[in-house]
């Protein structure tokens, strides 16, 4: 899906397997092929095989879709900063238990097949032959688990849920038409229970979601967030484990000490021991009461 011109091979198509390709994405996603730009889906006009990349790659999102994940580092600064803005937060899961609770809901019925895969990078994507897989679920699924190896800091795993039944186009895909933008069999349910913990971006309070801040002595605050954020917040209070980033002291082995006096980090600062590093501190408490939040930090 991240470089279909390079990823979906069709050098020496013939017409017979342009026709196969056709076919498939005809019957698995036919509005892609009644689109504005899949008139010109055809073996003598499609000179240059790029609208039959592109009928391929988009006629995934008509029956599959992709739950992005990274594997053990809430500490990646670039991570924080590319998706979150630190304004937004991290949800660590227990793998197994999700992956039990995705299998097993009911509400998931329509998905014939859930499956998890790392990310393979590679300094160039892998090139699928359209000749020698003429087979669009087969190229679609080897394009969604490869990346160029300048994303490998991302350490991505994917969850690849498909179904036989229309699942509502992406409004990625710019189609105009609303009754075809119904996503919600798009949804995949899963048991909060598998949630082990919530990390909180550093300005998580300081965006336009909170209207007021109430400060109640050193370690308390208190939030009036906006109507439209009332359930959002009453999920995450329901985790028992958040966590609110923050920079800590860093001293390095010189002292040979998990943690140091307020003296050792003021002798460290004039040497290279000394650094500033991202921690997470627990959240003590965590109340949401309608537009109300009650947040009692850990004064650690």
């Amino acid at each position: 899906m991240d470089a279909r011109g390079y990823t979906i091979d069709t050098r020496n198509i013939t017409s017979d397997i342009y026709g196969k390709l056709k076919d498939q994405i005809v019957k698995r996603a036919p509005l892609i092929v009644n689109g504005v730009d899949f008139h010109k889906l055809d073996f003598e006009i499609d000179r240059d095989r790029e609208v039959l990349q592109k009928a391929i790659s988009d006629s995934y999102f008509c029956f599959g879709g992709i739950v992005s994940l990274s594997y053990k580092d809430r500490f990646n600064e670039l991570m924080w900063s590319h998706y979150t803005n630190e304004t937004g937060f991290m949800v660590e899961f227990d793998t197994l238990a999700l992956l039990r609770s995705i299998k097993f809901q009911k509400l998931n019925g329509h998905f014939d097949c859930l499956d998890i895969k790392p990310m393979n990078y590679e300094p160039n994507p892998t090139s699928v032959s359209c000749v020698k897989y003429p087979d669009i679920e087969y190229i679609n699924i080897t394009n969604a688990t490869q990346k160029k190896i300048d994303w490998a800091y991302e350490k991505e795993w994917r969850i690849i849920a498909t179904s036989y039944s229309f699942l509502g186009l992406p409004k990625s895909l710019a189609v105009q038409d609303e009754k075809y933008l119904d996503v919600s069999k798009r949804r995949l349910y899963y048991d909060p229970s598998s949630i082990k913990r919530i990390f909180l971006g550093k300005k998580f309070f300081e965006i336009h979601n909170v209207e007021k801040v109430i400060p109640i002595g050193d370690y308390c605050r208190q939030y009036i967030i906006q109507n439209q954020y009332i359930p959002f917040f009453e999920e995450i209070g329901k985790c028992k484990n958040i966590y609110m980033s923050e920079t800590s002291d860093i001293v390095k082995c010189t002292f040979n000490v998990d943690e140091a006096s307020e003296e050792m980090i003021e002798r460290a600062k004039a040497t290279s021991n000394y650094s500033s590093e991202r921690s997470f501190g627990p959240i003590k408490q965590f109340i949401a009461d309608g537009k109300l939040i009650s947040v009692e930090y850990s004064n650690q």
